[in-house]
């Protein structure tokens, strides 16, 4: 099927395989092809003729990438799952944390269309569920490799993906206590729904593990005692740059970043 974008654009030719193989075949066949889930950052670029695909994969007919698998150890959620699905499934209840994330993200509109894998791959440094799967650990599975989330984003919206390889989706390690991680954000007032920056945090003995959106070229995770929350996000600085964000200083986000770690903290130690 082709069809042509908005303004005489070139035309795009359109693919809806059914199977993870076909996918990959077209991908890899076609240097302008690119995937396409729900289209909320794709498609506006793409629009406006600065978008360089030529070819758009659509996954949507893809079941096996809507595969929830849950186990003893980890989870396993496939790429193509929506967030709306995601926060009315079983995920919702054995990852609050991601959870809570996803509630975050645009309108309902939005959660309607967007996907996981979709959400990964674009990697906005201000996405929220990226940055609480790194604080969870978790791995992203593509058709060759297995990545660990934490190294996935190498600065804003790249990876370390190569141009045909897919996302099928992330594993999540299970931890005795889910609940204990929480997540906090603070919204632009004057956005729908986007995130200025983000926290995770889950107690670690004396110390916190933590996780940062919004802030840096990447979201970033670390660990640290509650006391020295300052001087280790100094630390994450040196080997990362800042964000650049017109409408929100880094200093004012940096700020905001500690009272959400303190204030998702302190929500952990009460609920516990």
């Amino acid at each position: 099927m082709t069809d042509t974008a908005a303004g005489g654009a070139t035309p795009l030719r359109y693919s809806a395989p059914t199977t993870i193989e076909e996918m990959v075949a077209l991908l890899a066949g076609d240097r302008g092809a690119t995937l396409i889930a729900g289209g909320q950052s794709l498609l506006p670029p793409l629009l406006a003729g600065v978008g360089a695909a030529t070819h758009l994969v659509d996954i949507r007919n893809v079941e096996r990438l809507r595969a929830i698998e849950i186990g003893e150890d980890e989870i396993f959620i496939g790429a193509g799952n929506r967030f709306s699905d995601l926060l009315r499934g079983p995920v919702a209840g054995l990852l609050p944390a991601l959870a809570e994330a996803l509630r975050h993200v645009g309108t309902t509109t939005i959660r309607n269309r967007a996907t996981l894998g979709g959400n990964i791959a674009w990697a906005d440094p201000r996405a929220e569920a990226p940055m609480v799967l790194m604080l969870h650990g978790a791995t992203v599975r593509t058709d060759r490799r297995a990545i660990p989330m934490a190294t996935l984003p190498v600065g804003p919206f790249k990876t370390r993906l190569a141009r045909d390889e897919v996302i099928l989706g992330v594993t999540v390690p299970r931890r005795p206590d889910p609940a204990a991680m929480r997540f906090a954000e603070l919204l632009d007032r004057h956005s729908a729904g986007k995130a200025v920056v983000s926290v995770a945090v889950r107690p670690a003995g004396d110390a916190i593990d933590f996780a940062i959106a919004g802030l840096l070229d990447r979201p970033v995770t670390a660990t640290a005692p509650v006391a020295s929350l300052d001087r280790s996000l100094s630390e994450i600085e040196r080997s990362h740059r800042p964000l650049e964000d017109p409408f929100h200083s880094y200093r004012y986000r940096r700020e905001m970043a500690l009272v959400l770690l303190h204030r998702a903290l302190a929500a952990s130690i009460e609920g516990r």
